[in-house]
């Protein structure tokens, strides 16, 4: 998942994964050799950019590393909007802000939304 902020940085973005129990990140594989959990990148309108591969307690294999289990939506969800606290302007996968977000997202779980109550 992509990240684009001008608030948001490298330390937001881990202790917003380190705060949602059993999730943790996966290799961005972004270089040879090394274990990369966060890819940092300048975003085209200059914001700060960031991308991520979460696992999680799904009991499916990741898409992205067939070795992990996937972050549930759920817990997708908590980190996502652990970031819209920091920063409500954000540009976080396929939301355009943290409104795009919640308005996105309340229909799951018969309306039942946990990370907008933990945000």
């Amino acid at each position: 998942m992509q990240i684009r902020s001008s608030i948001i940085n490298r330390a937001t973005v881990g202790a917003a994964v380190a705060g949602v129990p059993g999730v943790s990140f996966q290799d961005t594989r972004s270089r040879d050799g090394w274990y990369e959990p966060i890819r940092e990148f300048r975003a085209r309108d200059g914001r700060n950019g960031f991308e991520i591969f979460l696992s999680g307690t799904s009991p499916y294999r990741s898409q992205h590393d067939r070795e992990e289990h996937a972050a549930t939506w759920t817990e997708w969800g908590l980190v996502i909007a652990a970031l819209y606290f920091v920063d409500p302007h954000a540009e976080i996968g396929q939301y355009k802000d943290k409104a795009d977000f919640e308005q996105q997202t309340a229909t799951y779980r018969n309306g039942e939304t946990p990370w907008l109550e933990a945000a």
